[in-house]
C-alpha cells in the first residue's frame, strides 16, 4: 500500500507492520460489532459520514485531525465555515483511490491538507480535487498548507478569496513524487523502502483567485517528473493565478517536468518576495480574512521557475513545450523573473517584469528578467568540446513578446532578455530595459546551432517599442534577422545596427551553484561566440551602435516603418509588408528588395529592386522628395513608380548611381497637385541614371482629367511633359460624358449664384405687390399706384368695406417660371438656370389721409431650381419667406422688401466616365429698396395714367455650405464653404393705364430698368482631392455687370372680389440674358 508522502526526494525507513496493514486490522474488527448490513466507517467527531454520497461532512470543534486511508475507495470531505480542527500539524490527511476536497467560504484552516490518490486506472475525472474557498496556515516549520500527491491521473487544486499561508516550504504542493512501500520475500523479516521506477501522467491544475499564497521557501511548487531516471511524464502542468498575489522568500512558482507541457498564466496579482509582516499569523474569523500585499523591498531569487529533471545527465531537458503569460497589470519582482527549461517556449508579458539584486536572494543566474533555453545548466557547463557535443539539438524555438502595456526592467541587473540554444523569435512592443551598457545588455540570443535548415533567430520591433542596452545574437548562422512589424507606425534609427565587436561576457552556473560576489569574466572574441558566452557586456568605447550580429533586415505588417540615420553596416533590407519610408537616411550599402509593400521618403541608398504589386514613391505623401542609389534600380513587371508633380515644376526624383532597369510591364503614376499647367515649357524629371535607362514603362496614368501627362526618355533619363485639355464650352448640355475635356467644376460655385438668382427675384416680386384699399381717393385714379408686379396682384376691398381699424386685407396666390443663360467669358464656364415655382400671401393696407397710405405685405413661397453646367448639375428645392411694404404720399411712393431662402441641392458632374455626386445647403438673403415720383399730371397724360421714373438698389449674398463628392474614386472633390454675392443700382421708369373693356376692367403697365453691378465679385469655389497637395479654385459669374430689363403686366378684373394678371419679361446683359413669365390671381376678403 501507500502511505504518507514526504517532500520532494526526502524518504523514512517503514516498520515490518505498516499503518495500510494496522488499519486493515481494525476495520476487520470494526465490522464484527456492527449490525447486519452496514458498512463501518471511520468517525471523526465533528464529522459526519453520509452513505448515500459517501460523503464526510466537517463543522464545528474537530477534536482531533480527520485522517482517513481507503486505498480502493473514493473519499470526499466538505469542510463548513464552523470547522476548527486541532493544529498546527496535519489537520486533514486523506487517502485513497480518488480523493475530493470543498472547503466552503469562510473557513480558517490552522495546519496541513493532505490529499494521496492511489489509484493505477483513472479516469477522466481528477483523482484529487481541492477546491480551497477558505483560508489556511500551514504549519511553521516544514508544512505545506496544501499538498496533493498522485502517481498518476489527473491532479486539480482550486483556490479561493481566502489566503494560504505558511512560514516555511511551499504554500502548495502537487506532486507525482512520494515514497513505495515494497513487500518482501518471506525468509525476510521486514519489509524494504525503495522508490520504483512506474509510469506517471496526468494533468496538474493549479488555480488561484483573489487570495494570496504566501509560502516559506515557495509560494506553489508542481513536480510532474517520473520518479527514477528513465521515467518520464508526458502530462500538462496548468497554473493560473489570479488578482492575490504569489509571494515567497526564494521561488514563487517552481516546476519539475521531464516531458509533457507547461502553461503559466499570472494574473494581476503578481508574484515577489514576502514581506517581514506577512508570517502566518492569523486569528480565527467568521469571514475570509483579507491580507495586503505590498511590493517588499527584498528579492526572490526566481519569480517562475521551470527546471529540467536534475537526476538525468542526458535525454531530458524540461517540459516538451512551455507557455507563460504574464496579463496586464501583473508584476513579477525577483532577480530573475523567469527562469525555464524546455524544448520550445511560448512567453507573452503584458505586465511588468522586474529583475534586481538583492542579498538574499544572491544567484549566478541573475540579474536576468527572463532566461529560458533547453537546458541552460547543461549550456553554462559546456565548458569542453565533448560537453559541447553531448548538448541536445535544439529543434524548438523560444517564442518571446512584450506587448505595448508589458515591460521587462533589468536596469539593477545583467540582461532584460536571454534565450539560449533554440531559435529565438522575440517580439517588442513595450518597455525592455538591460543592464548598463558597461555591465549588461537589453537581449542576448546565444545559439550553438550548425544546422542552418532550422529556423534562423529573430527580433521584431514594432510600435511603441523602448529599449534599452544592447542587442546580441551570436552563433555560427549567417541569417539572423532584425525585423521592423506591427500594424501601427514606427521609427528606427538604422545607424543602431552594428557589426561585431569584442567586449566581456558572462558565463552562468548551474542553478544550485554558490553565487559569488564577483561575476566569472572573460574576454573573448565576439564573433563566434562560444558555448559558454552569456551576454555581451561591452562593445567598442564611443559607439552608438545597440543591434549587434544580424545579418537580415526585414519589414514585415502592415504598418509604416520611418528609417533615419546612417550606416555602413547595413547590407539588406526585404520589405515584404507595409510601407518603408527614409527619413534623410543613408546607407550606401543597403540592397532594398521590395518584395511587398511600398517605398518612400528621401534618402540614400545601394540598389532597389521594386516587384510585382509594389510601389515605389519618392517623397512623404504629397511632399516632393528624392531617392538616391548608390548602384542600380530595376522596376520589374507589375511594379509602380509614383510620383507627386506640381504646377511650378518641381517633382520626385529618384536618382540613379548606375543603370536604371525597367519592365515595359511597370507603370508609372502621376500624382499632381491642382494648378495651371499651361505653360509650354513645363517639364517634370522623374528619374536619372548616371548609367543610362534600359526600358520604358508601359502605362502613364495620372489623377487629373484636365491634364495628359507623357513620358519622354533620353537615354538617361525619364522626363514627363503635360497637355492640357481644353474645356468644354459653357451654357447647353454640354460635351457627352465620353467626350475629352476638362473635367467641369462649375455645378458648386453655379448653385450659389443660381440660389442668390431665385431669392433675389422672390424679393422683388414682394416690393413690386399693388397697392389697394378703401382709402383711395375716388374719381382720382391717376393718383392711385397703378399694379406693377411682375408675377403677383392683389384687389383691394371696394369703398366702405374696410375691416377693422379701417385695415383692409387681401391675399395672392400665383405660379412663375424663369429661365437664364450665363455664356462663357473671360475663361469662365457659363451656365444655365430654370426655375419654376408657387407663391402665396397676406396684403394689408390702410389710408392715412391726406393722399398718404401705406401697405405690409407677408408672402410665402416654392420653388424648384434646375442649374446645367458643361458637364454638371445642381438641382434644388426652395423655400422663401419674404416682408415687405411701401409708403405713398401723393405722387411719392418709397417701397422695400427682404427676403429669406433655404435651398438644398442634389450636384452631380461627370469626371470622365465616372459621375460624382454631393448634397449641400444653400441659405441665402436678399432685398429691395425703391423710389418713384408720379410725373402722369404734369406731362398732360389723360385720367388713370401712371408715368413714374424710378430708381432702386437690390442686391443678394448666398452662402453653400461645404461638401465631398462620392462616386469617382481618387478624383472626388471636397468643396470648401462658399459665397456668392452681387448689388445693383438701378434707373427706370414705370408706366401703367386703367381702361374699361366691355365693363371689365383692365390694368395694363410696362416697366423698364437699367441695372449695373455696384458690388460683388464671381463666385468662387476652392476644391481640393484627398491626397493631392494643393487646391483647385473654379470661378463663375454671379451675375452680369450690366443689365436691361423689360416687364410687362396686365390685370384684369374676373368677378367683384377676384382679379387675375399675366407677366411676360426678359432681360439682356453682357454674357446674361433671361426670360420669365407669370400668371395669378388676387381675392380679397
Amino acid at each position: 500500500m501507500f502511505s504518507k508522502g514526504f517532500y520532494m526526494s526526502e524518504f523514512k525507513a517503514q516498520t515490518a507492520i505498516t499503518r495500510g496493514q494496522l488499519l486493515l486490522s481494525v476495520s476487520v474488527l470494526a465490522m464484527g460489532l456492527v449490525s447486519y448490513g452496514r458498512q463501518a466507517e471511520a468517525q471523526v467527531a465533528g464529522c459526519d459520514f453520509d452513505i448515500a454520497t459517501g460523503t464526510y461532512t466537517c463543522a464545528g470543534n474537530i477534536g482531533e485531525p480527520l485522517v482517513l486511508e481507503k486505498s480502493e475507495a473514493d473519499v470526499n470531505v466538505i469542510v463548513e465555515p464552523s470547522a476548527n480542527f486541532m493544529g498546527p500539524g496535519t489537520i486533514i490527511d486523506l487517502q485513497g483511490s480518488t480523493v475530493k476536497i470543498d472547503v466552503k467560504p469562510g473557513t480558517l484552516l490552522n495546519g496541513v491538507v493532505l490529499a494521496t490518490a492511489v489509484t493505477q486506472a483513472p479516469g477522466s475525472d481528477p483523482v484529487i480535487d481541492i477546491n480551497m474557498e477558505g483560508a489556511i496556515q500551514g504549519e511553521r516549520s516544514g508544512g505545506n498548507p496544501i499538498r496533493a500527491q498522485a502517481s498518476t491521473g489527473d491532479i486539480r487544486i482550486v483556490t479561493g478569496d481566502g489566503d494560504i499561508q505558511t512560514s516555511s516550504g511551499a504554500g502548495i504542493v502537487a506532486t507525482r513524487q512520494f515514497q513505495v512501500n515494497i513487500p518482501q520475500s518471506e525468509t525476510s523479516n521486514r519489509a524494504a523502502v525503495e522508490p520504483i521506477a512506474i509510469t506517471r501522467t496526468g494533468d496538474i491544475s493549479i488555480t488561484t483567485g483573489s487570495g494570496n499564497v504566501i509560502g516559506g521557501s515557495n509560494g506553489i511548487v508542481v513536480d510532474n517528473r517520473g520518479y527514477r531516471i528513465g521515467t518520464s511524464g508526458s502530462g500538462r502542468i496548468a497554473i493560473e493565478t489570479g488578482s492575490g498575489q504569489i509571494a515567497a522568500d526564494k521561488y514563487g512558482i517552481q516546476t519539475f517536468a521531464s516531458g509533457g507541457s507547461i502553461d503559466i498564466t499570472v494574473g494581476t496579482g503578481g508574484i515577489a518576495h514576502r514581506a517581514e509582516s506577512q508570517g502566518p499569523v492569523l486569528t480565527r474569523a467568521t469571514a475570509p480574512q483579507a491580507v495586503e500585499i505590498a511590493v517588499p523591498e527584498a528579492t526572490m531569487k526566481y519569480g517562475i521557475l521551470n527546471r529540467a529533471d536534475e537526476k538525468l545527465s542526458q535525454g531530458n531537458y524540461g517540459a516538451e513545450t512551455v507557455k507563460i503569460t504574464v496579463v496586464e497589470g501583473s508584476n513579477i519582482t525577483a532577480a530573475t523573473g523567469i527562469r525555464s527549461n524546455g524544448d520550445s517556449h511560448d512567453i507573452s508579458i503584458s505586465g511588468d517584469i522586474v529583475a534586481r539584486y538583492a542579498r538574499d536572494a544572491l544567484t549566478s543566474s541573475g540579474p536576468y528578467g527572463i532566461l529560458v533555453g533547453k537546458n541552460i545548466s547543461g549550456f553554462a557547463n559546456s565548458n569542453s568540446p565533448q560537453r559541447s557535443a553531448a548538448l541536445p539539438t535544439a529543434y524548438g524555438t523560444n517564442t518571446i513578446r512584450v506587448t505595448q502595456s508589458g515591460s521587462v526592467d533589468a536596469s539593477e541587473g545583467i540582461a532584460a532578455i536571454v534565450s539560449l540554444q533554440n531559435a529565438s523569435d522575440i517580439t517588442v512592443a513595450g518597455r525592455v530595459v538591460g543592464g548598463d551598457i558597461e555591465t549588461g545588455a537589453a537581449i542576448a540570443i546565444i545559439d550553438d546551432r550548425t544546422d542552418l535548415t532550422l529556423p534562423a533567430n529573430r527580433v521584431e520591433l514594432q510600435s511603441g517599442y523602448d529599449i534599452t542596452g544592447n542587442v546580441y545574437v551570436s552563433g555560427p548562422r549567417t541569417d539572423d534577422v532584425l525585423a521592423l512589424g506591427g500594424d501601427g507606425d514606427l521609427s528606427f534609427d538604422i545607424g543602431k545596427i552594428g557589426g561585431d565587436y569584442e567586449g566581456a561576457l558572462v558565463a552562468p552556473r548551474a542553478i544550485g551553484a554558490i553565487f559569488e560576489d564577483a561575476l566569472t569574466q572573460q574576454t573573448v572574441v565576439a564573433e563566434p561566440l562560444a558555448m559558454t558566452d552569456m551576454v555581451m557586456i561591452s562593445p567598442e568605447e564611443g559607439t552608438s551602435e545597440q543591434f549587434f550580429g544580424f545579418d537580415v533586415f526585414d519589414k514585415v505588417g502592415s504598418g509604416t516603418a520611418t528609417l533615419n540615420g546612417t550606416n555602413i553596416f547595413v547590407d539588406n533590407l526585404n520589405i515584404r509588408e507595409g510601407t518603408v519610408q527614409l527619413d534623410k537616411t543613408l546607407a550606401n550599402r543597403m540592397a532594398i528588395d521590395l518584395i511587398g509593400g511600398r517605398l518612400t521618403g528621401a534618402g540614400g541608398f545601394g540598389s532597389l529592386i521594386a516587384r510585382s504589386g509594389t510601389v515605389v514613391s519618392p517623397g512623404s505623401g504629397t511632399g516632393i522628395g528624392t531617392l538616391t542609389s548608390s548602384s542600380n534600380v530595376t522596376f520589374e513587371a507589375g511594379s509602380t513608380f509614383a510620383v507627386n508633380l506640381r504646377a511650378d515644376g518641381s517633382s520626385d526624383l529618384i536618382d540613379v548611381g548606375d543603370a536604371a532597369r525597367i519592365s515595359n510591364a511597370a507603370s508609372l503614376a502621376v500624382t499632381a497637385a491642382a494648378g495651371d499647367y499651361n505653360g509650354d515649357d513645363l517639364a517634370w524629371t522623374v528619374l536619372v541614371a548616371d548609367e543610362g535607362v534600359d526600358g520604358t514603362f508601359g502605362t502613364v496614368t495620372d489623377n487629373l482629367v484636365d491634364v495628359d501627362f507623357k513620358d519622354v526618355y533620353d537615354g538617361s533619363s525619364v522626363v514627363l511633359t503635360a497637355t492640357v485639355a481644353e474645356a468644354a464650352p459653357g451654357g447647353g448640355a454640354g460635351p457627352a460624358p465620353a467626350a475629352p475635356g476638362a473635367s467641369d467644376k462649375t455645378n458648386g460655385p453655379a448653385s450659389g449664384a443660381s440660389a442668390g438668382f431665385s431669392g433675389l427675384k422672390f424679393s422683388d416680386a414682394m416690393a413690386n405687390l399693388p397697392t389697394g384699399g378703401s382709402g383711395a381717393v375716388e374719381g382720382t385714379v391717376s393718383t392711385r399706384n397703378v399694379a406693377t408686379s411682375e408675377f403677383i396682384s392683389t384687389k383691394s376691398e371696394p369703398a366702405g368695406m374696410s375691416g377693422l381699424t379701417d385695415i383692409d386685407m387681401s391675399t395672392f396666390f400665383s405660379t412663375f417660371a424663369e429661365k437664364s443663360d450665363v455664356e462663357d467669358a473671360a475663361g469662365q464656364s457659363g451656365y444655365d438656370v430654370q426655375s419654376t415655382g408657387i407663391a402665396a400671401g397676406v396684403s394689408f393696407y390702410n389710408s392715412l389721409g391726406d393722399a398718404a397710405s401705406y401697405q405690409v405685405n407677408l408672402g410665402l413661397g416654392y420653388s424648384q431650381t434646375n442649374v446645367d453646367t458643361a458637364e454638371g448639375a445642381a438641382d434644388s428645392d426652395d423655400l422663401h419667406f419674404g416682408l415687405s411694404g411701401n409708403y405713398a404720399q401723393g405722387a411719392l411712393r418709397l417701397t422695400g422688401a427682404l427676403g429669406y431662402s433655404a435651398s438644398e441641392f442634389d450636384l452631380s458632374r461627370r469626371v470622365g466616365a465616372a459621375v460624382a455626386t454631393a448634397t449641400t445647403d444653400v441659405k441665402t438673403v436678399s432685398g429691395l429698396v425703391e423710389a418713384s415720383y408720379d410725373v402722369a399730371p404734369q406731362m398732360g397724360l389723360t385720367s388713370g395714367a401712371r408715368l413714374a421714373p424710378l430708381v432702386r438698389l437690390r442686391g443678394y449674398q448666398a452662402t453653400v455650405d461645404g461638401y465631398s463628392e462620392t462616386g469617382a474614386g481618387l478624383q472626388n472633390l471636397n468643396v470648401a464653404e462658399l459665397d456668392s454675392d452681387a448689388v445693383y443700382a438701378g434707373i427706370g421708369l414705370r408706366y401703367g393705364a386703367v381702361y374699361d373693356a366691355l365693363g371689365t376692367t383692365l390694368r395694363p403697365s410696362v416697366t423698364m430698368v437699367y441695372d449695373t453691378m455696384i458690388s460683388g465679385e464671381d463666385t468662387n469655389a476652392i476644391g481640393t482631392i484627398t491626397g493631392v497637395e494643393g487646391a483647385f479654385d473654379t470661378a463663375v459669374k454671379s451675375g452680369a455687370d450690366d443689365l436691361l430689363s423689360l416687364d410687362m403686366n396686365m390685370t384684369y378684373e374676373i368677378e367683384d372680389a377676384v382679379e387675375g394678371f399675366v407677366n411676360l419679361g426678359g432681360s439682356l446683359g453682357d454674357d446674361v440674358n433671361a426670360l420669365r413669365a407669370g400668371v395669378g390671381l388676387t381675392i380679397r376678403f
